[in-house]
């Protein structure tokens, strides 16, 4: 009895460092995605026919990320959040929807500092989206916070 809960001990210890270590790693290595990006442009290519009218629910109309998740807003106003995983040795992107069990794999590649170029099979679509990445300052980013305050007892 006394050997299974050392085990058990040790194992729930193993997990809480292994998911401590993920959380620091995923927050030191940011991706290139982090940020609110427009979308300057999208085309779908469906059985080799490229869509001109693209549907409101297929377009995107911005894309803004953390570090492990990445939102879709698509032109109708819905909402799609996704896990994101960057493999920035092969300029790979993955993406999988929560309650989902389809993982979309996509290129991406980057000019200058601002724009991304997003290629491969989103769903059924062949896809390539256009990002420009926004330049905002974020207010708590850029004030500066101040303890001139005194407080005496």
């Amino acid at each position: 009895m006394l050997i299974i809960k050392v085990g058990l001990i040790v194992v729930m210890i193993i997990r809480m460092v292994h998911r401590n270590y993920s959380a620091y790693q995923s927050r030191t290595q940011p991706n290139i995605f982090i940020g609110k990006h427009n979308i300057i442009e999208q085309r779908n290519i469906k059985d080799t026919i490229e869509l001109d009218s693209i549907s409101d629910y297929k377009k995107w109309k911005s894309v803004s990320s953390s570090s492990n998740y990445l939102s879709v807003e698509h032109s109708d106003v819905e909402i799609a959040w996704y896990e994101i995983e960057v493999d920035k040795a092969t300029h790979y992107i993955g993406l999988i929807r929560h309650g989902e069990d389809m993982y979309q794999k996509l290129t991406y590649t980057t000019y200058e500092t601002e724009i991304i170029i997003l290629n491969g099979k989103f769903y059924s679509d062949s896809t390539s989206v256009k990002l420009k990445k926004l330049d905002q300052e974020y207010l708590l980013r850029s004030r500066e916070i101040s303890l001139g305050a005194r407080v005496s007892i």
